[in-house]
């Protein structure tokens, strides 16, 4: 288990009010599978459809099980991995977890031409 120093009780009991609440706010939302694997903090897994508004409002009060979805991710495919944001934690995370695998930290607009001149092009480009 990787550990992360955060500020707060985030992803811990100290959250179930806020999950309860998130719950019902879901109740008014359609939620449709993603046409891309997105993976769920609570179960490690991808979303798919039915499951996905429990999964939601679950990964609140619940710790994040990154290194099993990294695992997970590589396990089906996954070869590069870019983090999106300030600083880069969870790329550094990434490469414990999967030594030697191609991951990226993207934290300003610069960085997006050099991460993708390294990657190569995406199919949003053709």
């Amino acid at each position: 288990m990787l550990t992360l120093a955060v500020s707060g009780g985030f992803h811990s009991p100290f959250m179930d009010k806020a999950a309860v609440s998130f719950a019902e706010f879901l109740k008014d939302f359609i939620l449709r599978e993603p046409e891309i694997p997105v993976y769920s903090n609570y179960s490690a897994q991808p979303y798919v459809s039915d499951i996905a508004s429990g999964l939601l409002f679950s990964q609140i009060n619940h710790p994040v099980k990154w290194q099993k979805i990294i695992q997970n991710m590589s396990a089906e495919g996954a070869d590069v991995f870019i983090e999106v944001g300030a600083g880069a934690t969870l790329k550094k995370f990434v490469e414990k977890i999967l030594p030697g695998v191609a991951a990226y930290s993207i934290q300003n607009y610069e960085d997006i031409s050099d991460v993708s001149g390294e990657v190569g092009h995406t199919d949003a480009e053709e």
